[in-house]
């Protein structure tokens, strides 16, 4: 169970609408955290909240208490997950549309839901309420959005990792920092990391042909 955050930050308590418990407190912008079950919801109309695409839904990943920043950061990187099969999706978005190199008006940030055309398929058939919109880090500049951007994707091997269960893409991303990467025709292992697994799995079997012993 997460720490809870200070109680002068809490504006209401409701029951959550994924486990029943009364341990869902509503923040700010109308979204609420349940520290039971970890779910992410939207005030006491659930569904009907969730799934206006008008309303902001994006929350922090690591502090569900902290708001967006436009004023301050010049976009984020972010964190999509389709709750249904655990694919995920990870990209940025600027607050701000620029002009000269100023400011021009606000970017549809609030309502966004990534550049994927299959992510949004998804969302649009099975619903908004069955994916969490996570922010990872704001960023103050241009370039340091899209550098931790591809800093992410490329940590989460997001073109090469599958889900073991269903061997399905674990990610939507079809590409890295846009047009710069593409899925490798080939295959590589980083020999330090075949290394490591091949130390794991041996201390694993060590540990197995043990006990058998006993």
């Amino acid at each position: 169970m997460s720490a809870r955050p200070d109680q002068s930050i809490i504006l209401s308590y409701q029951e959550c609408k994924f486990c029943r418990s009364s341990d869902g407190f509503v923040f700010y912008d109308s979204h609420g955290y349940c520290y039971h079950c970890n779910e992410i919801w939207f005030g006491e109309d659930y569904d009907q909240e969730l799934e206006d695409m008008h309303k902001m839904h994006w929350t922090f990943r690591d502090d569900k208490t902290r708001v967006p920043n436009p004023d301050k950061y010049f976009g984020f990187v972010y964190l999509i997950t389709n709750k249904k099969n655990q694919r995920k999706y990870i990209g940025c978005k600027q607050y701000w549309q620029m002009r000269h190199r100023k400011k021009y008006k606000p970017s549809n940030w609030r309502v966004y839901t990534s550049s994927s055309k299959e992510l949004n398929q998804d969302i649009e058939k099975i619903g908004k309420r069955r994916f969490k919109f996570e922010i990872i880090q704001e960023y103050e500049t241009k370039r340091g959005l899209h550098y931790y951007e591809q800093y992410y994707q490329m940590k989460y091997h997001v073109l090469t990792s599958f889900i073991k269960s269903t061997g399905e893409p674990a990610y939507y991303n079809k590409n890295v920092g846009g047009v710069r990467f593409y899925v490798p025709l080939e295959k590589f292992e980083d020999p330090e990391y075949r290394k490591k697994l091949s130390a794991s799995v041996k201390a694993r079997w060590g540990i197995h042909l043990l006990f058998q012993g006993t």
